[in-house]
C-alpha cells in the first residue's frame, strides 16, 4: 500500500513540475520568438524607409547560418511597378541569385498579405504601397531561426535535468513525507492487535463463567455466586480497558473535550499523596514530598489530577516493599516541573524508549497480577502535551526510575 502510496505521491509531484516547466519554457520561448521576430521586423522597416546600414559578408542570401550572430539582420530590398516589373533592387552587398528574384516576386504578386514569411528560402518579408507600384523588402531568417533553435535546445536539456534532481527530490521527499504516516499505520496496526489481545482474556472468562451458569439451571445464586463476581470484575476491567482506549483514541484526533482554567497544581498534588498513602502504607512504601506552595497553570483540572494518579499509582505497583516514593514539585524559570521517583527493578534504555507506548509493560506477568494493561503511561503522555508540555523517564542510581512532567506556568 505504502509503495502504491508513494509512487502516487512521485506520479503527482512530477506532472505539477512537468506542467509548470512546460509552461514557463513555453513563456520564454514565445518571448523570445516575439523578440527576433520585432528585431527582424525592424529591420525590414529601417530597409523600406532607406536607413543606412552596415556592410555584411558577401554570401547568398537565405543561406548565412555561419553568420546567424552578426548584429546585422541581411537584408534586400525591391521596387515593383503596379504589375510587378522590377524598378530597382537594392541587395546592400549581399549575394541574392536571379533564380531568388523571381521566386520571391512570384510569391509576393500571388500571396494578398502585407507580410510574412518565405518559409522555402527561409526569409521574412515586408510590402509597402507606394505610388509607383510596390517597395518589398525581404530579411534573412538564419539568425531568427538558430537562435531560437539554441535557446529550445537550452530550455530541454535545462528541462530534463531539472525533472531528473526533482524526481530524485521527489523521492527523498515522498519518504520522508511518508514515514510518520507508515510510522502511524503500523501504531494502529498494533494497538488494534493488542486491543484485540487484552478484550479476548477477560471475554473468555466471561463466556466461560456464563457455561457454567448455564449447566447449573437449578442452583441458586448465592452458590454460583463467585462465577457472577468473577463475571463482573473482568467486565469492569474491559470497561476500564474501553475507557482507557477511547481517552487515547480522543486525544489523538484533538477530539478530548476540556475546560482550562486557572489550576491550583499545588493544592491537587497534596490532595492526591493523601489519596495515595493508604495504599504505600500496605506495601511498606513511605512517600516523601517536596511541594512548593501557590504554584498555578492553564489547564482541565480533571485530566491534571487524572496525571497525577498516573504517576503515584504507577510508583506504588511497581516499588520494591519497603522502599520509598519521592514526589517533588516546583517551579523552573516559567515552568513547573512535576517529578515521581521510585525504586523498582532496573530498567534498560530500550524500555526507557518504549514505555510510554500503548500496551507496553516491562514486566508483562507482573503487570497482569497488577491489573495494568500498559496504557496508564500513554494517557499521562497525553495529558502533558495537550497541556503543552513534556514528559520522559530516566533512570538514577541502579534500581531507581523518574517520571519527570514539565507544564508551562503561566501564573508566574
Amino acid at each position: 500500500m505504502f509503495k502504491r502510496l508513494q509512487i502516487k505521491f512521485i506520479s503527482i509531484n512530477m506532472l505539477l513540475i512537468t506542467i509548470v516547466l512546460v509552461l514557463g519554457f513555453s513563456t520564454i520561448s514565445l518571448v523570445n520568438y516575439n523578440s527576433l521576430k520585432t528585431e527582424t521586423l525592424k529591420n525590414l522597416n529601417g530597409e523600406l524607409n532607406g536607413v543606412k546600414r552596415g556592410n555584411m559578408y558577401k554570401s547568398e542570401i537565405g543561406k548565412l547560418k555561419n553568420h546567424s550572430f552578426s548584429p546585422i539582420i541581411p537584408t534586400f530590398k525591391i521596387e515593383l511597378d503596379k504589375s510587378y516589373n522590377i524598378l530597382n533592387i537594392n541587395t546592400n552587398n549581399f549575394i541574392v541569385s536571379d533564380a531568388t528574384i523571381e521566386k520571391v516576386i512570384a510569391y509576393v504578386k500571388s500571396s494578398d498579405k502585407d507580410n510574412g514569411i518565405i518559409r522555402d528560402l527561409n526569409l521574412r518579408y515586408k510590402k509597402l504601397h507606394i505610388s509607383e507600384g510596390y517597395k518589398i523588402a525581404f530579411a534573412d531568417r538564419s539568425r531568427e531561426i538558430t537562435n531560437f533553435n539554441n535557446l529550445l535546445f537550452t530550455l530541454i536539456v535545462i528541462g530534463i535535468i531539472t525533472l531528473f534532481v526533482f524526481l530524485v527530490i521527489s523521492i527523498f521527499l515522498s519518504k520522508w513525507a511518508l514515514t510518520p504516516v507508515r510510522k502511524s499505520w503500523e501504531q494502529q496496526k498494533q494497538f488494534l492487535a493488542d486491543a484485540s489481545h487484552e478484550l479476548k482474556t477477560p471475554l473468555t472468562i466471561i463466556l466461560a463463567n456464563l457455561k457454567i451458569l448455564k449447566s447449573h439451571k437449578s442452583s441458586t445464586i448465592q452458590k454460583e455466586l463467585r462465577w457472577i463476581e468473577n463475571s463482573n470484575t473482568e467486565a469492569l476491567r474491559m470497561k476500564e480497558l474501553l475507557n482507557s482506549m477511547l481517552f487515547l483514541a480522543k486525544s489523538e484526533y484533538s477530539e478530548m473535550s476540556t475546560f482550562h482554567s486557572k489550576v491550583d497544581f499545588s493544592d491537587i498534588v497534596i490532595g492526591k499523596l493523601l489519596t495515595f498513602e493508604p495504599i504505600a502504607y500496605e506495601r511498606g512504601l513511605i512517600i516523601k514530598d517536596n511541594i512548593e506552595n501557590n504554584l498555578f497553570l492553564e489547564g482541565d483540572s480533571t485530566q491534571i489530577k487524572q496525571l497525577i494518579t498516573i504517576l503515584l499509582d504507577n510508583a506504588c505497583k511497581y516499588s520494591k516493599d519497603n522502599t520509598e516514593i519521592t514526589v517533588d514539585l516546583l517551579k523552573n524559570q516559567r515552568n513547573i516541573i512535576l517529578m515521581v521517583s521510585n525504586i523498582g527493578n532496573n530498567l534498560s534504555d530500550e524500555d526507557l524508549n518504549h514505555i510510554f507506548e500503548r500496551f507496553y509493560r516491562v514486566e508483562d506477568s507482573r503487570a497482569r497480577e497488577q491489573g495494568g494493561y500498559g496504557l496508564g503511561l500513554s494517557i499521562a503522555q497525553s495529558i502533558v502535551e495537550s497541556h503543552n508540555g513534556k514528559i520522559k523517564a530516566e533512570s538514577f542510581d541502579s534500581n531507581g526510575i523518574r517520571f519527570i512532567a514539565t507544564l508551562p506556568n503561566l501564573y508566574n
